[in-house]
């Protein structure tokens, strides 16, 4: 067998001439001829031709239920395969333990002329594994675009496949737009979803490929189709930072939905620390103010992410800088805990409420005084923009922050 997988056959017909077992099996149930087409060697033919000279069981089924044939559609040269066919057609016919044709194999591995072949035996085009995969995802996956063109051409089925994706998934996340333009002249779905919720769309906008969007919608993709969470392209454009992307979408009339959680696309866009994207949001009417089911707004967002220019923008735009999230959280909280001295002045110098505590009884300026923080961001007595003082006294501890000359004071129960 190991003379068979390496290819070796002057030594394998040595060993059949003084007595070796041609169908002899091993552990795994895989025989000479199965290792002969496990892998591909300057003359396989022959090696193979030899075994089936001395009789080799052409339909012997290994461990997972594969036939040689099925191993050689896999990774042997398609001369091998043909050979093979032309000894026991019946096996074109065959499925292994996990679903899977010699169609299947042949055109994950790019073989078109063994596909070819495979078609004129009129096999199941549409056959689908024990996983749901048919013969044209195989192709699509591995972009092997001439072979997915010829599985429609003969009848192809867009299915849902591995994962509930299908092939026009699979072309929009290798962005190959070549093969897009495929899937979608032979009317692929092109809003069918994935077990996400998530669309093409969905899919070309967190990615970026902006032909592919335009491709997308100029096949009436729907513009404003939720996922499972409730985000639509126009969320996924703006996760993904995609200007270009979200200024099209406007154009095609995206709407500035709500997400399940109760996010806006302004919240993303501020959780990424994009400025540009955000000021795109802004003047397309998204609501600066808009609080998540957990009450997070874009600026505590923006706050989290130490992003002066986008905490300026969203108060420039009546941002309420006083909102505390659902435990008493807010904006100013955030940038102590974050050590952002610059968005610490600038929520000071737009008349910030200093003394507001969370609802665990922190205020901003405990925060900044936290030891633990202090440590975290290497604040530094003698070089940071913020001098911190801790003074004991009367019943609790007293927190005083210096901040470009502004002095303010809590107490701390």
């Amino acid at each position: 067998m190991i003379a068979c997988l390496e290819g070796f056959k002057e030594k394998a017909e040595y060993l059949l001439q003084n007595g070796a077992m041609v169908n002899k099996s091993c552990n795994n149930g895989c025989t000479a001829l199965h290792y002969a087409c496990t892998k591909h060697h300057r003359n396989t033919l022959g090696l193979i031709k030899m075994l089936i000279n001395y009789n080799a069981t052409i339909d012997a089924l290994n461990s997972d239920g594969k036939t040689p044939l099925l191993n050689a559609s896999l990774l042997c040269d398609e001369e091998s395969c043909a050979y093979l066919i032309e000894c026991n057609p019946k096996e074109v016919y065959h499925v292994d333990k996990k679903g899977f044709t010699s169609l299947h194999y042949a055109c994950f591995s790019g073989k078109s002329i063994l596909v070819d072949m495979l078609l004129s035996f009129n096999v199941n085009l549409n056959t689908r594994s024990r996983n749901g995969i048919t013969p044209l995802y195989m192709a699509c996956v591995q972009n092997h675009k001439d072979i997915a063109m010829n599985l429609l051409k003969h009848g192809a089925v867009n299915y849902l496949e591995h994962e509930d994706r299908n092939c026009l998934h699979a072309a929009v996340l290798d962005e190959n737009k070549e093969l897009v333009k495929i899937l979608l002249k032979y009317e692929a779905n092109v809003d069918i979803q994935d077990s996400g919720g998530r669309t093409a769309l969905h899919v070309a906008s967190m990615k970026g490929t902006f032909e592919i969007v335009k491709l997308l919608v100029l096949h009436n993709a729907t513009i404003n189709l939720q996922n499972n969470r409730g985000d639509t392209p126009l969320h996924f454009a703006c996760k993904g930072g995609h200007d270009k992307i979200v200024e099209f979408l406007f154009l095609q009339k995206a709407l500035l939905k709500l997400n399940d959680d109760n996010a806006s696309p302004l919240h993303h866009t501020c959780r990424n620390g994009n400025k540009v994207l955000s000021e795109i949001l802004i003047s397309q009417g998204a609501n600066i103010n808009q609080r998540t089911k957990k009450g997070v707004t874009p600026l505590h967002e923006a706050c989290n992410q130490k992003q002066p220019d986008l905490v300026q923008l969203l108060i420039q735009n009546h941002s309420e800088i006083n909102h505390g999230d659902n435990k008493g959280i807010a904006p100013l909280h955030i940038a102590c805990w974050r050590g952002n001295t610059g968005i610490i002045t600038e929520l000071i110098q737009q008349g910030v409420h200093i003394d507001n505590q969370t609802i665990d009884g922190e205020s901003a300026l405990l925060l900044a005084c936290s030891e633990d923080m202090l440590q975290q961001y290497n604040f530094s007595y003698d070089t940071t923009q913020t001098q911190i003082y801790l003074i004991k006294g009367f019943d609790a501890n007293v927190c005083c922050v210096f901040l470009r000359g502004y002095c303010h004071s809590t107490y701390l129960s």
